[in-house]
């Protein structure tokens, strides 16, 4: 029996696991993989204190810090979960755990175009978080796939650092805000519309993309520094999928203090729903999550 037990081991499960260590609770982390999807990351400038790291070395630090704080760790997987009493159940394998707490911080993953090479050029020229990386890129020639809001507004922001921006976008329409839409047709950003990314060229990193118009089927290959990928995200929010109220895109749905809609049973970080997506909002996401955690009764 644990005070917390915590599901996932990226920034926002790290940080929550230190927060209820220090308030003297008994805590579990359960996690396939310490650091999560955060610990991939080629290169992070814009994490407080730390101006340049690699996702592994910094998520590596937390998980460090957590261990000071005598942090139990279980690197397994969890096959379900039972929420519905105020004793939860937590099965591994053939082992079961209880707490009187969860917090679910199982992340996203972003949506890959499914292209041969994507996995090997990634942090060699693709990349799913133009703020994460865009800085790396500055006065290169980059491009932006995507049509919604987040690709529109990662267009804008490379095009005020980039030498070039073009997006690509597989329709003519945009499924973003009108107001964005209206600020990148005002911006530079140059458009290539009804078209996909249907090859990625280079060897040891990405040196252009081949694009197909869908309406001509006409193929073209296009230079390039970089690509930035911006097609959505996927939560991990399967093992709640049948017990958590989600969202339409199967976030799970929380308040300000990371409470979801069963009582004792707490989300953050990436996997929740929120409209900022970063190792430093899901380390605050996570720190909330303990506290409200710690002082449930």
């Amino acid at each position: 029996m644990y005070d917390v037990v915590i599901i996932g081991g990226g920034p926002a499960g790290l940080t929550a696991a230190i927060y209820v260590a220090r308030a003297g609770k008994s805590v579990a982390l359960i996690a396939e993989m310490i650091g999560g999807a955060a610990s991939t990351a080629h290169k992070i400038d814009n994490f407080s204190g730390f101006p340049k790291i690699n996702g592994y070395e910094l998520t590596q630090k937390m998980y460090n810090h957590a261990l000071n704080f005598n942090v139990e760790f279980i690197l397994d997987k969890v096959t379900s979960l039972d929420l519905n009493d105020s004793i939860k159940k937590i099965q591994i394998n053939e082992k079961r755990i209880l707490a009187k707490n969860i917090i679910i911080a199982t992340g996203s993953k972003f949506r890959k175009l499914n292209l041969e090479k994507e996995n090997e050029f990634l942090g060699l020229g693709i990349s799913y978080c133009a703020t994460c990386d865009g800085n790396f890129f500055r006065n290169k020639n980059v491009l932006v796939v995507g049509g919604g809001d987040t690709a529109l507004c990662d267009a804008l922001f490379l095009s005020s650092i980039a030498k070039s921006t073009t997006l690509i976008h597989r329709r003519c329409e945009f499924r973003a805000a009108a107001s964005i839409v209206t600020a990148l047709k005002n911006s530079s950003v140059n458009l290539i519309l009804d078209s996909v990314v249907t090859r990625l060229i280079g060897e040891d990193f990405l040196t252009s993309v081949e694009i197909s118009n869908l309406l001509t089927c006409e193929k073209s290959v296009l230079p390039t520094d970089g690509l930035f990928v911006a097609i959505g995200s996927i939560p991990n929010s399967d093992l709640v999928r049948n017990s958590i109220n989600l969202n339409q895109d199967g976030y799970i749905i929380t308040n300000s203090n990371m409470q979801t809609n069963i009582n004792g049973v707490f989300a953050a970080g990436d996997v929740r729903t929120t409209p900022f997506r970063q190792i430093i909002t899901a380390c605050a996401d996570g720190a909330i999550a303990a506290e409200s955690a710690v002082s449930h009764k």
